[in-house]
């Protein structure tokens, strides 16, 4: 009788995890469309919505789509909306507003994006509203740390190169330019602008530095810089012109120096949007968060190759030194 009643409770716990079972297949996965300028690798950003409960093939589908093209960025928004994504993702700023031009529904999480406000894709970081939110830098502070660094560095710098990719948000350059002249101006340099749309406009730019005079090159981050940073650091080393940048991985392919923020862990962050958009809550309700921890780091390999000394006052600022 016990073994009977024992045998039934069994069959009917078995039975009821089967069909929970069944229930969550039956949901269908959550939609995450990405569109990229920098390649569809997952890292951190799969890896963090797994630990969120959201595993590739099982609970999510990622549709990724990435161009270093901004002629491609309206026909690819459009089209990466039109399979209806539950949430959308992008970087940098041109490509968040491809897709907040294509759709006014669908949440849209940006990542590591700077000025959101200024150039107009968000109306206020504690409520964005619209569809919109994500993280933010603060452009400003950035770029005025940077030019002191650069500056303490280079203390005879009179000249200073700044390389923009070509289709880069018009709004966030200006707005970039005009710190980074402002801080030039107060620090004793002048600042000029350059534009590279194709890989050998890096080969032109870099010689005509180095016929000029300038002393060193900024080259902020972007598609075209992050596909040709081997080139770039390559080309500062060979004309003699110092490069920095922002994200630590430029420092690491050879440039100078860098300061900014870890897109990392902007990836971490932004997954953690991602899943609470999922989970029902609602873009303008989920606050801009702007990043606050920035790491420097100096390429001393890259310094002894230039026959430059780095200060061991910025030396004791650095968050890593590459030797």
């Amino acid at each position: 009788m016990w073994e009977r009643s024992s045998c039934s409770r069994l069959r009917l716990r078995s039975r009821r995890v089967f069909e929970l079972a069944d229930a969550q297949s039956a949901v269908p996965p959550k939609r995450l469309g990405i569109l990229s300028g920098f390649g569809c690798g997952r890292g951190s950003l799969s890896q963090r919505l797994a630990e969120l409960g959201w595993i590739e093939g099982r609970t999510l589908t990622i549709d990724c789509v990435s161009t270093v093209s901004p002629d491609q960025l309206t026909l690819l928004a459009t089209e990466l909306v039109a399979r209806r994504p539950d949430v959308l993702a992008a970087s940098p700023t041109t490509y968040v507003r491809a897709l907040k031009q294509a759709t006014a529904t669908i949440p849209i999480v940006m990542f590591s994006t700077p000025n959101p406000v200024e150039t107009g894709l968000v109306t206020n970081l504690p409520r964005p509203e619209a569809n919109v939110t994500g993280t933010a830098q603060s452009g400003a502070d950035n770029t005025s740390k940077r030019m002191q660094l650069v500056k303490q560095m280079l203390p005879t710098l009179a000249r200073l190169a700044i390389i923009w990719r070509a289709g880069i948000d018009p709004l966030y350059a200006e707005l970039a330019t005009k710190d980074a002249t402002a801080a030039a101006s107060t620090l004793g340099f002048a600042l000029q602008v350059f534009s590279a749309a194709v890989p050998e406009d890096y080969d032109r730019i870099f010689a005509q530095l180095a016929a000029e005079g300038f002393d060193a090159a900024y080259v902020p981050p972007g598609p075209h810089s992050y596909a040709n940073l081997t080139r770039i650091a390559e080309l500062g080393r060979r004309y003699r012109v110092p490069t920095l940048g922002d994200h630590p991985i430029f420092a690491k392919n050879g440039f100078l120096f860098t300061y900014g923020d870890d897109p990392t862990r902007n990836l971490v962050r932004a997954a953690e949007y991602v899943d609470k958009l999922f989970r029902g809550s609602k873009p303008g309700d989920l606050p801009v968060e702007q990043t606050t921890t920035f790491e420097l780091v100096i390429n001393l390999k890259t310094a002894k190759e230039l026959g430059l000394t780095v200060p061991s006052t910025i030396l004791a600022l650095a968050t890593e030194v590459i030797e």
